[in-house]
């Protein structure tokens, strides 16, 4: 059940700072884009033979039907993620599985607190990428070494600022789906549970960050892998002369990539998010010692 909810939840992206990395980059590589605008679509309708009013209500109602579909969406993904924090929280309570209909109705009622995080969480994350990225590829263009430090250290204190976003942002969902708390309510809870747990905060963070890696190091194995069959396929369509085996093979390829993305995406969200609720339930209820500071602080003993 908690992968099925995992992929639901992907498209509000990965807990944590796997998915700033990844809109980093793509606003680095390829810059922003804004969306299609009612005129562009309307534009295009219209050199299709469309006349003007036919072009028009068109474009309405390709608005709709795309604002319905993002709109159904997010309420899965946002639903799916307060389920997710359900059941986490549940198995560390009781060791059993809530049921799926319990926790659905969990991220029903949360569903605009968590909606509300989200998004502020995305655009705060968003500022702090483009600052970022306008930066780095101006330090680029001007080629100084000072500007390069600099870029680093941006990159740095970029890193941190948004893990510490991240952080508050999971702790105050938790306290938004687990004990019905209002969004502001949420966030001051959230931010002073991290303030308390700074350094086991930071850790985690870096330890699913590097566990994202390992994801794509999965990733990248698993698309050689899927080749396997469409490589056989096409070596069938070279002998037997039916060309039309090339494409199966490369659809075939395709779909089997997407399957392994999806579930690989899905059990790994699936299980940053029973990781952050693991570490919630830890520290709001027991409390919980870094373990940095715990290695450190022997050391310094031993010493």
């Amino acid at each position: 059940m908690l992968w099925v909810l995992g992929i639901c939840s992907m498209i509000l992206g990965q807990w944590g700072l796997g998915d700033f990395i990844g809109q980093m980059n793509l606003f680095v590589d390829e810059g922003f884009s804004m969306p299609p605008t009612f005129s562009q679509v309307a534009g295009i309708l219209t050199t299709m033979n469309f006349d003007s009013i036919t072009a028009a209500f068109l474009s309405l109602w390709f608005f709709i039907l795309v604002a319905i579909f993002v709109a159904a969406i997010v309420f899965v993904a946002v639903v799916s993620r307060g389920a997710l924090i359900a059941v986490a929280a549940e198995w560390y309570y009781d060791r059993k599985h809530l049921l799926i209909s319990s926790a659905w109705h969990d991220g029903v009622v949360s569903f605009w607190a968590l909606l509300s995080l989200t998004i502020v969480n995305k655009l705060l994350q968003t500022v702090i990428v483009l600052g970022f990225a306008n930066f780095f590829i101006a330090a680029l263009a001007i080629g100084s070494k000072m500007y390069n430090i600099l870029a680093v250290v941006t990159f740095l204190i970029s890193l941190f600022l948004v893990l510490v976003l991240e952080t508050i942002t999971i702790y105050a969902s938790c306290y938004a789906v687990l004990e019905r708390v209002w969004f502001g309510k949420a966030i001051k809870q959230g931010w002073n549970l991290f303030r308390r747990h700074i350094i086991v905060s930071i850790e985690l963070g870096i330890l699913l960050v590097i566990l994202s890696l390992a994801l794509l190091l999965v990733l990248a194995v698993g698309s050689v892998l899927v080749f396997v069959p469409a490589s056989i396929i096409w070596v069938a369509a070279s002998f037997s002369g039916w060309y039309i085996l090339v494409g199966v093979g490369l659809a075939l390829a395709l779909i089997l990539f997407i399957l392994l993305a999806v579930l690989a995406g899905g059990l790994f969200s699936s299980f940053t998010t029973a990781a952050w609720v693991y570490l919630f339930m830890k520290m709001h209820h027991e409390g919980i010692a870094s373990r940095m500071a715990h290695h450190l602080k022997n050391w310094l003993n031993i010493r």
